[in-house]
């Protein structure tokens, strides 16, 4: 009797476990940006809505406490020499990436995009500047929307508009995106992002120490 009881409750929990990997997970996000307010809104629902999330955000707060936490540069000069330094940063930054984004981008493309919407009104005060300004803003919005397209799956082709107002002086952008993807793959990318953190703090801080004392000590002896 007690068996049969136990090997029940496995079964009953690894039938949970097997359901929660392939429960989907319906995310929505909306962003409204205008003059008078700016704001983000993340939903999220699962569990056939019993379990629901929602979370806003002031992007103007966001951008002030970035901000706040940027070191302000204490050289009065900026030379050639520093640029050249910044990039080569860049790319040893983006190479130490390289593992961390190949699964972020496995991951990306089980992402199912339901529903992408896009609108933007823009205005210069002029006809020919607002005319130009649209421009600019569909080739940005070309440009990321192929970057999306190559990494995302979209079930349905995106609306994206951009709406010159040609005699007055404005700006305004709205986006809502609605997704979904199973809580499995979630699951199993997390767990490998965490593997290789692992072994990338394992082998790359050790270096990162060694170059910095290496450096200490080229400045004590010059």
């Amino acid at each position: 009797m007690a068996l049969s009881i136990l090997i029940m409750v496995i079964l009953f929990f690894v039938t949970l476990f097997i359901g929660l990997l392939f429960m989907k997970i319906k995310i929505e996000i909306i962003v409204k940006v205008s003059p008078a307010n700016s704001r983000m809104t993340i939903r999220g629902r699962t569990l056939f809505g019993l379990v629901r999330v929602k979370k806003e955000f002031s992007i103007e707060k966001i951008i002030s406490d970035t901000e706040n936490l940027e070191e302000k540069p204490s050289r009065e000069k900026f030379s050639l020499h520093d640029l050249n330094d910044a990039w080569e940063e860049i790319k040893r930054k983006y190479e130490e990436t390289k593992p961390f984004r190949k699964i972020i981008f496995s991951f990306l493309r089980k992402i199912h995009i339901r529903k992408f919407e896009w609108n933007t009104v823009i205005g210069m005060g002029d006809a020919a500047a607002s005319a130009i300004a649209a421009g600019a803003v569909w080739s940005i919005k070309g440009a990321v929307l192929a970057l999306l397209r190559s990494n995302l799956l979209f079930k349905k082709s995106p609306s994206i508009t951009v709406i010159p107002h040609f005699q007055q002086l404005t700006g305004e952008m709205s986006l809502r995106c609605m997704a979904t993807l199973r809580a499995g793959n979630a699951m199993k990318a997390g767990y490998k992002l965490y593997k290789e953190w692992k072994r990338w703090k394992k082998d790359t801080v050790p270096l990162l120490l060694e170059t910095e004392q290496t450096a200490d000590r080229r400045i004590i002896d010059g």
